[in-house]
């Protein structure tokens, strides 16, 4: 009799020089090679394999996003994994290294050479390569169990103002979801954010887990800008908490994270000073409070765990996302960069642009008109000075266009994924219309997987033009239209055949 099969690998990932980190993209400085006692960048693979035959990867890494050029390298040096089983997601971590993307513009965003390793993609692909062989060659029958805590006050959403413009349908629809109820939490910014820890749990059913892959929506920023060295961020704390008693593996990746920050924030999107669970500003305690949140979490569901068989289908496609959205534009609240990283401090002339219309002076004028897809959104390069206009053409010219999107069922679970950054209510939108398909009892936004290709934001917060919606490169129809894409998929993975693609 056919049995399921799990195998688990793990590597390292860190880089051994000196480089610039993903997230902070190229305007900011150098950082150098982490410290002994520090936690390590690694890339965590599971391998899924059930009762037919049927098989799917997920490669949990500590990177600021999957990347196109990272799955292609995958898949082309093992023949026997097909695009449709593969899900590549990042943590999300601003520290971590850059240029693999596969795309100029976020290449070029990331760092102004080439990464400090032998290769753009080859050290950092073949590392991937192993953790994968890893998992294949410690295939053993096993099962799978999922499970969503919650992680309370150890988030916060940094774009209220946004949150708030959505229909009240929708932000009381959230408001009320049963595992979305937070009991004591006194500022509202931290009921504004899923705080579900997502754990799929695989292993030898009566025994614990080997490993717990995790999804959790927490901006990987709570070291901040300065930070001297690479790092894991908060999820490389989490693991390195978890794991300290040894035995199962963590690998985490993000979630619906676009506008939740680790900051403890007030409405208005400055500092709480007076926070009994996170320091308020970034750095090493920051990151310490939440991973070793996270990690308590996790470690508190593990005697609930049963593992059990399972059944996989899965669909992909690579979305040529251009043809159906147009050319890709950056906002002008984009060089203000976002609340919690934001281009820098008080009398920064660029403060101002990441409250989008709201801000003092906002040049509506300048914005696009508004039947234009992009309206009410400024062109990024008007604010940069005369005659460098006609820069938005090269930014659209040079943007990701290929987007590879997954839809995968785990059992009664889907995995839906996200190649950027969802913001909370665009992840509950996609959650919500997922969980109306037959037979779905539980729904995952893999944020940062697949690839980078900016924000999602929903309509009404997109209208905002904050840091978040003038960094949603495709304009105001982008979520609605990714949504028709994945659950297009998730339909095909849910039908009664339960037929793989």
């Amino acid at each position: 009799m056919a049995v399921c099969r799990v195998g688990i690998g793990r590597v390292d990932i860190s880089p051994d020089r000196a480089g610039w980190p993903a997230g902070y993209s190229a305007i900011g400085r150098r950082v150098g090679r982490l410290h002994p006692d520090e936690p390590r960048l690694t890339a965590t693979a599971v391998l899924l394999i059930d009762r037919g035959d049927r098989r799917a990867l997920f490669v949990h890494a500590d990177l600021h996003c999957g990347s196109l050029a990272l799955r292609r390298h995958l898949l082309r040096h093992l023949p026997w994994l097909k695009p449709h089983e593969l899900i590549l997601s990042g943590t999300h971590t601003h520290l971590g290294p850059g240029h693999f993307y596969g795309n100029p513009l976020f290449d070029a965003m990331t760092t102004p050479a080439p990464w400090p390793l032998p290769s753009r993609l080859g050290w950092l692909g073949d590392r991937l390569l192993a953790a994968v062989e890893r998992a294949r060659a410690t295939l053993e029958p096993g099962g799978i169990a999922w499970l969503r805590p919650v992680v309370q006050g150890f988030t916060s959403n940094r774009a209220l103002s946004a949150f708030d413009r959505n229909p009240s349908a929708l932000r009381e629809a959230f408001a009320q979801g049963p595992a979305l109820r937070i009991q004591g939490a006194s500022d509202r910014p931290d009921r504004c954010v899923d705080p579900r820890l997502t754990l799929l749990a695989v292993g030898s059913p009566g025994h614990l887990p080997r490993a717990l892959l995790g999804w959790f929506a927490c901006h990987g920023t709570s070291l901040g800008p300065g930070w001297p060295r690479w790092s894991a961020e908060w999820a490389g704390y989490a693991r390195q908490a978890f794991e300290s008693s040894g035995g199962i593996l963590l690998g985490l990746a993000g979630g619906s994270t676009g506008d939740v920050s680790p900051m403890p924030l007030d409405p208005q999107g400055d500092p709480r000073t007076k926070d009994p669970a996170r320091p308020a500003t970034p750095g090493e305690g920051l990151a310490q409070a939440i991973g070793g949140a996270v990690a308590a979490v996790a470690r508190g569901v593990l005697a609930d765990i049963d593992l059990r068989a399972f059944d996989l289908a899965g669909d992909y496609i690579e979305w040529r996302v251009s043809q159906e959205l147009g050319t890709a534009r950056y906002g002008l609240a984009t060089l203000g960069g976002a609340v919690d990283g934001r281009n820098d401090g008080a009398r920064s002339p660029w403060r101002r642009f990441h409250q989008g219309v709201d801000a003092p002076g906002y040049s509506a004028e300048l914005a696009y008109p508004k039947a234009h897809p992009q309206h009410p959104k400024v062109d990024a390069s008007r604010g940069i000075g005369p005659g460098i206009v006609p820069l938005g053409g090269v930014i659209g010219a040079l943007a990701p266009d290929n987007l590879p999107l997954n839809a995968l069922r785990v059992g009664d679970h889907l995995v839906l994924t996200v190649p950027g950054e969802p913001t909370t209510l665009a992840g509950f939108t996609l959650e919500r219309a997922a969980l109306e398909l037959q037979g779905v009892s539980g729904c995952v936004i893999a944020g940062y997987s697949g690839t980078y290709a900016g924000y999602w934001t929903t309509p009404h917060e997109y209208g905002a033009q904050r840091y978040e919606a003038a960094s949603t490169l495709f304009g105001r129809r982008a979520l609605p239209a990714l949504q028709a894409q994945l659950l297009a998929l998730a339909s095909k993975v849910t039908a009664d055949d339960q037929s793989v693609a």
